[in-house]
């Protein structure tokens, strides 16, 4: 696919360009939520209890999710200029700081929601009903954590390059995937909860999996290239990731 020319000078239709499929990648995002809970509240015996048990489970894995955009955020306008600048090797350098950045951040969460779990979900509105459902879902979707984190972040790297249409394609492969996968693992492979959310770390997995694939790809303009861990500009990164929020907080 190639790449829109961000330095065009026709600005409307180059913006156009790149918000219409994120607008789509969004809308699309939200659909598989709604169908992925259609599904889960339709399990039998269980279906209402499941139901409450996933939606208790949701603004602890919005926020899960959101860690993502700490690094996307923060990194993707450096990369953005840099590339925009003809420095390729500096953007280079962005990008795998980032994906370290990610990695590391990914792998911190997992291991806090771990920890916390029980408080989390009952401070979220679990109840003694609820609860055992809740936790299973939330600890199988957080072992995939590193999936959807890694995968949102980087993908905000695509957009940067110009590749629209590729960051909605990570968002409709893994909408797509899930859809497929949830009545699979639930009621096929009699799984419930455990299944909605074994159904969503693979689909979380094969978004991964394609964005890590297109960054690697000969013909991607910036592609990730292992080398050394720039401390300094990561700290750069999480600045600017976190100045929305203190903006927001003094306002």
């Amino acid at each position: 696919m190639k790449a829109l020319d961000l330095g065009s000078p026709r600005v409307l239709p180059t913006v156009l360009k790149l918000v219409i499929p994120a607008m789509i990648a969004q809308f699309i995002n939200v659909l598989y939520s709604i169908v992925d809970r259609m599904y889960v509240g339709n399990i039998a015996d269980i279906g209402d209890t499941a139901l409450a048990a996933v939606g208790v489970c949701a603004p602890i894995t919005t926020l899960i999710s959101s860690f993502a955009f700490l690094i996307g955020t923060g990194g993707a306008p450096l990369f953005a200029m840099a590339l925009g600048e003809g420095r390729e090797d500096n953007s280079k350098r962005i990008l795998t700081n980032a994906l370290y950045s990610l990695v590391a951040l990914a792998l911190v969460v997992t291991a806090l929601v771990f920890a916390l779990q029980r408080p989390l979900l009952m401070t979220f509105g679990a109840s003694e009903t609820t609860y055992a459902y809740a936790k299973q879902y939330l600890l199988i979707y957080t072992a995939g954590a590193v999936f959807s984190i890694t995968a949102t972040g980087l993908n905000q790297y695509i957009t940067a390059q110009g590749y629209s249409g590729m960051g909605m394609l990570t968002t409709v492969i893994g909408a797509a995937a899930n859809i497929a996968l949830d009545p699979l693992f639930i009621f096929v492979f009699r799984m419930d909860v455990a299944g909605a959310a074994l159904a969503t770390v693979i689909s979380q997995f094969l978004s991964f999996a394609f964005v890590v694939t297109f960054l690697l790809w000969k013909n991607t303009k910036i592609r990730i290239a292992l080398g050394k861990c720039d401390f300094k500009l990561i700290g750069k990164i999480v600045r600017l990731g976190i100045s929305p929020f203190l903006i927001m907080a003094t306002d």
